[in-house]
């Protein structure tokens, strides 16, 4: 919070039309971790003992709030999650009545969430759900059968064109 406040203290140094009493209330609330939070959370600062009027002091501390937000940038706002990372130790998947489905644990204690599966697939290590409107999507790491890499002789490929084509070894 002290970044802020060096970044704001010029700005508030070169205001013309604030007396030294306004500066000093400005100073006296970047001077605090918490009286700036409250400038920047719409709440008002503790009481100060500065001798201005209740308007003057709301507009000061406006003044502020907009100095601050232009150093800090955008305050960050609580979005609801749409997504969700879950390891292997937080779902786990069940067969039941010819469906598949998928218990993830949830933060209500002994409340797990049971979403249906589309399909019968053997789902291992992570997981990742996606909720679209009344849709759950959950995306997750399949393993890669990789094939070997062919041994023996090195045969051509005919195509029946005259363009040269690469062997089953990768030479042309």
């Amino acid at each position: 919070m002290l970044v802020f406040s060096v970044m704001i203290n010029p700005k508030i140094q070169q205001r013309l039309r604030w007396s030294e009493e306004a500066k000093r209330v400005a100073f006296w609330v970047l001077n605090s971790p918490q009286r700036i939070a409250c400038v920047l959370g719409k709440r008002k600062p503790p009481a100060s003992t500065f001798h201005l009027t209740k308007e003057r002091q709301e507009a000061i501390l406006f003044r502020l709030r907009k100095d601050l937000q232009k150093v800090i940038g955008r305050l960050l706002r609580v979005r609801e999650a749409r997504s969700i990372l879950y390891d292997e130790e937080m779902y786990r998947t069940f067969e039941e009545k010819g469906g598949q489905y998928v218990a993830l644990v949830s933060l209500e204690r002994d409340k797990g969430i049971v979403i249906p599966l589309a399909g019968n697939l053997k789902i291992r290590r992570m997981i990742y759900l996606v909720l679209k409107e009344k849709k759950a999507v959950i995306s997750y790491v399949a393993p890669l059968k990789v094939p070997k890499r062919l041994e023996g002789e090195a045969d051509g490929i005919e195509a029946r064109l005259s363009e040269v084509f690469t062997d089953d070894h990768g030479k042309k």
